[in-house]
């Protein structure tokens, strides 16, 4: 009689425990710096903390700050200064312009940067998460006053919830914490419907998008992932098209598989190991590779 009441009270817990919820916000802003293009990437956890990723014209080098947000006031710190980068910046949040500046070598710059999307805490005004069964869960929200249940799958005892605009829409989108592999992080992807103001399952982009990465100067997601020691892929979704790069570096074999909005095959030929390193060059695609 005990071991039934035991194993009754583990049943209810096993089936009924939710997970720890972890929110983040990330907004991609655009701007000039000496008639450069600056990119800034705002990564905003639930605490209002906040790490600052921006990239000045076209140099490869991707710098980060760190900081906060109190009061519609950014404040963003590099943890050393380096001759040439932002030591700090600066914004006040006004609707979709973020104006402020800029230290570089002591000297102060002013910075007027554009949102390229609005907050999901516009449309969203609750979220919570119910658990299904053992690795099966819902994202409860309601969006524009009507409630929406999103269905996924997730090995982790704290589900990451990541809102960003995935599609270049204006509009965020959300991606949902699978599993925190060593090399490799999955996602379940749901993109807003603002016609119908309602979340939809991209299969597509669950399927395929690994490691997820948006750049906002080309309007670009990338996905990048490992198997074993010599198999890579490198998944481009660019213009609503999936181009998938692989490349086995033990066998010296790759190839490029692209697909349309549809998710149907239009073209797949064989790359050479400096086309799958140079990927994603968009003037590759833009090219017919």
């Amino acid at each position: 009689m005990k071991l039934l009441f035991f194993l009754s009270i583990f049943f209810v817990s096993k089936v009924f425990a939710n997970p720890i919820l972890l929110i983040n916000e990330k907004i991609g802003l655009q701007g000039l710096f000496e008639n450069k293009n600056l990119i800034l990437t705002l990564d905003i956890s639930d605490k209002n903390d906040i790490t600052g990723l921006y990239k000045i014209g076209d140099k490869d080098s991707i710098n980060m700050l760190n900081g906060s947000i109190i009061n519609k006031s950014i404040q963003l710190e590099s943890e050393k200064i380096e001759r040439n980068k932002f030591s700090s910046i600066h914004l006040d949040i006004r609707n979709n312009l973020f104006n402020g500046d800029g230290e570089i070598n002591g000297k102060q710059y002013p910075l007027i940067l554009k949102k390229e999307s609005i907050s999901y805490k516009k449309i969203i005004s609750s979220i919570k998460i119910e658990a299904i069964n053992d690795n099966d869960y819902e994202l409860v929200i309601v969006v524009n006053q009507n409630e929406q249940r999103l269905r996924f799958f997730s090995l982790e005892d704290k589900i990451n919830i990541i809102f960003e605009d995935l599609n270049f829409d204006s509009y965020p989108d959300i991606r949902i914490s699978e599993n925190y592999g060593d090399i490799n992080i999955s996602y379940s992807y749901f993109l807003y419907d603002p016609k119908t103001s309602v979340y939809r399952y991209s299969k597509q982009l669950s399927n395929n998008i690994i490691n997820p990465k948006v750049l906002y100067e080309n309007k670009v997601l990338i996905g990048q992932s490992r198997d074993g020691c010599c198999f890579y892929e490198k998944t481009i979704l660019y213009q609503n098209n999936l181009y998938k790069f692989s490349f086995n570096y033990l066998k010296n074999k790759g190839e490029m598989i692209h697909y349309n909005d549809k998710n149907k095959v239009i073209k797949k030929t064989s790359i050479t190991k400096v086309m799958f390193d140079n990927a994603p060059l968009i003037k590759m695609i833009d090219n017919n590779l």
